[in-house]
């Protein structure tokens, strides 16, 4: 699960295209998201070599669905298949087991 910069309001400061877009945490940190009560554990992050692409950071889908009331349920699916897999098939066989509330994307 990606929780996006903006989420929890910390400023980076600096100048450039990418500032206020990058976040302090690295994988093992943790931090305290507005109106949750519980630290939040770093599991991944990304950030993107483009200006202008918030830096994401990743945590366990259980918690992630318990932090945004979503248990259960998804809302974005990525997916990179190995050469030769049939990206359309896929794609539809997942987006007919995640069902309809769930975007599924083919690298």
């Amino acid at each position: 699960m990606a929780v996006f910069r903006e989420d929890y309001k910390k400023k980076t400061g600096g100048m450039g295209p990418m500032a206020g877009m990058l976040h302090p945490f690295q994988v093992g940190s943790s931090f305290r998201m507005k109106g949750y009560a519980r630290r939040l554990r770093v599991i991944g992050t990304f950030t993107s070599k483009q200006g202008g692409v918030a830096s994401k950071l990743f945590l366990p889908l259980a918690t992630a669905q318990k932090v945004f009331k979503k248990e259960g349920r998804i809302s974005h699916l990525l997916v990179t298949l190995a050469p030769g897999v049939q990206a359309d098939q896929v794609k539809k066989a997942l987006e007919e087991k995640v069902g309809a509330d769930a975007t599924v994307l083919i690298r």
